[in-house]
């Protein structure tokens, strides 16, 4: 798996070198130049969305959805 930010990169070679020397291996040179600082965060769900995950993956329809019956 190749590193997607410098930040990563820093993290595991000063937590886990082994691990980052496979990631390494795996990122091209040209690679490097073009990494992010950070990666950039994931945008936050639409809570109104109507198929909603509970904490075993199962699937739930919402309310809204479904009209509020």
């Amino acid at each position: 798996m190749p590193f997607k930010s410098k930040a990563q990169q820093k993290f595991l070679y000063a937590k886990e070198p082994e691990i980052a020397e496979e990631f390494a291996k795996e990122t091209p040179k040209k690679a490097y130049k073009e990494l992010p600082e950070h990666k950039e965060k994931r945008k936050k769900r639409d809570p109104s969305a109507a198929h909603i995950r509970n904490r075993n993956g199962l699937m739930k329809i919402s309310k809204k959805y479904m009209g509020k019956q």
